[in-house]
């Protein structure tokens, strides 16, 4: 289950100029906004080390679902997709 809103999706279509779906599905849209987690307004991270060795990425219960748009916009900038 993603966490990536619509209103996540809508705003990163409108910083690559591409508002329709014919290009980029809303799928794959919210693949390049998850590549990138960012902290939240809270300074809760995405992810936290378990307390086993050696330690282990585990999901941050705590953390409020935001995305850097403006990394993925710049990685669906050099897709080969948008080159036309």
């Amino acid at each position: 289950m993603s966490l990536v809103t619509a209103a996540q999706i809508a705003q990163l279509r409108r910083m690559v100029a591409e508002p329709t779906i014919i290009t980029y599905s809303d799928a794959l849209l919210t693949t390049y906004i998850e590549a990138y987690p960012h902290l939240d307004e809270q300074g809760e991270l995405p992810y936290t080390l378990s307390s086993d060795t050696p330690p282990a990425q585990k999901v941050n219960d705590d953390w409020i679902p935001t995305y850097d748009l403006h990394a993925a916009a710049g990685d669906v900038w050099l897709s080969p997709l948008t080159i036309r």
